[in-house]
């Protein structure tokens, strides 16, 4: 073979290396495969791949379908309508799938919470349907076993008190489910959530002697007060609260005006009209002095104490024009208003909040009060209850949530 058979023109490992016409010596023979032979070669890799793919050979049979199903037919979506829940509360969602495999979640324009509107927690909840770590089957001991071996474990429990840790609920079937379980023995409900709506209920409790849910028509208020509410993007309501919100944000529209108090820039906060950065702890002292605003502007108010007024007027120095302009907005508003505050504030300032709603008129107009969503709403222990009956040996069984994750280290929960 000569220096110019080689493919490159270079010369080989044979050749002399000064003239380029040395002889190369060929170190293995050259062997042509037919296009036949390259197609048969690959037909028996994917025989041999789909074999071990089962667990014995001729377990599965591929068989096509006569007269296609009309949700299956290639190329065509199905929708389908189902709900989410966040914080215990339901968002209807349209579910579109391909194929049979779902891949993409919308909001459900026939239902309240949502209104066609969609959230990122909502988009991101598809990839929970293609998990790798999703639980296939009941485990015990890092065994998989049956339900039959589960409910044996549990019999074990005996009639001692039994813990349930589980995310907020509001599920009317698994109320009756605690009602049957309690009947039979003494049990301890723990909600574990980020962030508590049951401040909501207290707050609401201290004004009108019983929880009340909150629900607000924004296409009727022309005035929204929020006090470290993100209830734009990171509420339960938030995707049908954005699509009524926007309908008043329209420039050939009557426009509303936002008052947005927030610790941190929110959603919410970048479309107010008027925002105050301010701690989260000085929120009460916001919530407070609107109270005592609107009592200059001979609205029916709590009389707060004058130590408590001149202690929240100090911490907010500089932003008392803020709050006065603030509360002037709402009292020129009367019965077109709204107030909105965060689950992360305490009862005393949705209590607040509730008495401004009260006093302006809005309850009855776009705010409406009914009975609470989720279950038990002013009951149920706390963690702190939890990790101290844990260390007594209790027993504790915990559904849907992740109390070692979430809780203070200081518990000691794992």
């Amino acid at each position: 073979m000569s220096a110019t058979d080689d493919e490159d023109g270079g010369t080989g490992t044979g050749g002399t290396g000064t003239g380029g016409t040395g002889t190369i010596v060929s170190l293995a023979p050259r062997h042509e495969i037919t296009r036949r032979q390259a197609l048969e070669l690959i037909g028996a890799g994917i025989t041999a791949l789909t074999t071990g793919c089962l667990s014995r050979a001729g377990d599965e049979e591929i068989v096509p379908y006569v007269v296609d199903p009309p949700e299956h037919r290639p190329g065509t979506p199905v929708r389908y309508t189902s709900a989410l829940v966040l914080d215990g509360f339901a968002c209807g969602v349209v579910v579109e799938c391909n194929d049979g495999r779902p891949t993409k979640i919308d909001g459900n324009p026939a239902h309240p919470a949502s209104a066609g509107g969609s959230l990122p927690w909502l988009q991101a909840r598809i990839l929970d349907l293609y998990d790798p770590h999703r639980a296939q089957a009941a485990h015990l001991a890092g065994t998989v076993v049956g339900w039959d071996a589960i409910r044996g474990r549990l019999r074990e429990l005996g009639t001692t008190p039994l813990w349930l840790v589980m995310p907020p609920q509001s599920s009317p079937t698994l109320g009756r489910l605690l009602e049957r379980l309690r009947a039979t023995r003494e049990v301890h409900v723990v909600t574990d959530a980020p962030l508590d709506h049951r401040n909501a209920y207290r707050g609401a409790a201290l004004v009108y002697g019983q929880p009340l849910e909150q629900q607000i028509d924004f296409t009727r208020a022309d005035v929204v007060l929020a006090l470290d509410a993100d209830f734009l993007a990171a509420m339960p309501m938030s995707a049908g609260w954005a699509r009524a919100f926007a309908k008043r944000r329209a420039p050939d529209a009557h426009m509303n005006r936002l008052w947005s108090c927030e610790p941190m820039e929110t959603a919410t906060g970048t479309l107010a009209d008027e925002r105050l950065a301010i701690a989260a702890g000085d929120v009460a002292c916001v919530a407070a002095c609107v109270v005592d605003e609107l009592a200059a502007h001979g609205l029916a108010v709590p009389r707060l104490p004058g130590a408590l007024i001149a202690v929240a007027r100090g911490r907010l120095a500089g932003n008392a024009a803020w709050v006065r302009a603030a509360a002037a907005d709402l009292a020129a508003h009367r019965g077109a208003g709204a107030v909105v505050v965060g689950d992360r504030q305490p009862p005393a300032v949705h209590a607040l909040a509730r008495w401004i709603d009260h006093a302006c008129g809005n309850v009855g107009g776009p705010v409406t009060l009914t009975a609470p969503a989720l279950l038990d709403p002013l009951g149920g222990n706390t963690l702190v209850e939890l990790a101290s009956a844990l260390h007594q040996g209790a027993a504790a069984i915990v559904i849907d949530s992740d109390p070692v994750y979430t809780a203070p280290r200081s518990l000691g929960l794992a």
